[in-house]
């Protein structure tokens, strides 16, 4: 195991939940490793953007996860992200956004078309009802408000088609937060602050500046490339949370700054942070999306994990949210 790959908060838990992995299988992940073309590291196998599903299908890949699977979930997440969706060698990546998301797991976006005025006006009342005047607050999380300026982004086809194109197949909607990072925010109450991915595998979130978003205003923070691992462990909570030290020799860290109006769409399986430090407060709206049939996969194996990681225990996590043509919702499992 790599001493610097966990946060000192959870190596313990880390390492027991490695130990049987290292100590029983590393051979032989060794060795099913020498007959592919990818790599390991201390998290998991490093699979790369987007393979084709055909050479994942592969006798030697297969048994390369079988092997290196350090719980029940890790190779269910696997058949949902490299052999279920719609094969990445038949679909075009010939435009800017798809390739730069396909490739690095994150896209900036300019301006999203939206009316900013009356979004700024939404989340400043739906804020106000939290601080009561009171300026100096940690991290403030509304779920599902009501926002109507937000309403035409989701009958934007082009970020539709994107959005597909990268799950590889349907995408449902599961809702959005309002989400305020403070001048009192510590990584203690904002587990998000340390370095981790989301225990998703492949799930998009699309955030929107509510105002510029400069590196000292506490910005989310993307470690380059790191969305194509492949973790050994995706159940428990301990094993996704990585030291600083880690995460800066994985990949280019990038900070996801931008001006008011516009944000980015990012991978949550790439490694990534939400700074807690910084001269200036954030407030974000955030999206977040599915491909359709992976949640009712991950539900029906036990996974207990944040997807979705809102509404997480109502229909709606079953479904999607319902009445956006774009993002049909899924029946609900029978």
């Amino acid at each position: 195991m790599d001493p610097l790959a966990f946060h000192s908060q959870y190596r313990s838990i880390a390492v027991a939940a490695t130990r049987g992995w290292h100590a029983f299988r590393g051979g032989r992940v060794a060795e099913l490793l020498s007959s592919t073309s990818f790599h390991a590291n201390a998290l998991g196998i490093e699979f790369g953007a987007r393979p084709c599903a055909a050479k994942m299908r592969e006798q030697a890949v297969l048994d390369l996860v079988n092997a290196s699977a350090g719980d029940r979930v890790t190779p269910i997440m696997f058949q949902l992200d490299y052999l279920t969706p719609e094969d990445a060698c038949t679909q075009p990546w010939d435009d800017p956004h798809s390739s730069q998301l396909r490739d690095r797991g994150w896209v900036g976006i300019d301006d999203w078309g939206l009316d900013l005025r009356a979004l700024q006006a939404q989340s400043t009342a739906l804020l106000a009802n939290l601080t009561a005047g009171n300026h100096k607050v940690g991290v403030l999380s509304i779920k599902q408000p009501q926002m109507p300026a937000l309403e035409p982004l989701l009958a934007n086809v082009s970020v539709a088609r994107l959005l597909e194109r990268y799950l590889g197949g349907p995408v449902r909607y599961e809702g959005h937060v309002l989400l305020h990072i403070g001048e009192d925010t510590h990584p203690s109450s904002y587990v998000s602050a340390l370095w981790h991915h989301d225990r998703c595998g492949r799930r998009l979130k699309l955030f929107i500046f509510l105002h510029d978003v400069a590196e000292d205003g506490r910005p989310t923070l993307i470690s380059e490339g790191t969305h194509g691992t492949w973790y050994y462990h995706t159940a428990v909570l301990g094993v996704s949370r990585f030291s600083p030290e880690y995460a800066l020799k994985s990949g280019r860290v990038v900070p996801m700054v931008g001006r008011a109006g516009g944000g980015f769409i990012f991978d949550t399986n790439a490694l990534h942070r939400g700074m807690h430090q910084g001269n200036h407060t954030r407030t974000t709206l955030v999206l977040e999306f599915h491909r359709h049939a992976k949640v009712a996969a991950l539900r029906s194996k036990g996974y207990g994990g944040p997807c979705p990681s809102i509404n997480q225990h109502s229909e709606q996590a079953l479904t999607g949210a319902p009445g956006y043509p774009l993002y049909p919702a899924e029946a609900v499992p029978t």
